[in-house]
């Protein structure tokens, strides 16, 4: 709760890296949704950021199993991932 309090305490600053924290602590304990939510906040303020289209590909490869309908959404963000990744 401190985190996102936080970023609404501090709505003109991107706080991208703790948006992708918040999404992580999502992804690893709680819920994937919730993790979709704070990756998309992340590339809604830069949408290069490679590890954040790698998670959401992640979210949407384990939606696909039981919704075919995502795996183009994983495909999409699994490829942007691999594309913003330095080399």
């Amino acid at each position: 709760d401190r985190l996102v309090d936080d970023i609404e305490q501090r709505p003109d600053e991107p706080m991208i890296d703790t948006r992708f924290h918040i999404g992580e602590l999502f992804f690893l304990h709680d819920s994937k949704r919730r993790a979709e939510y704070w990756y998309k906040s992340v590339l809604n303020h830069d949408p290069r950021h490679a590890a954040a289209h790698a998670r959401l590909a992640e979210c949407y490869e384990l939606r696909a199993k039981d919704d075919p309908a995502v795996a183009a959404a994983a495909a999409h963000h699994r490829a942007e991932a691999k594309r913003f990744t330095p080399t």
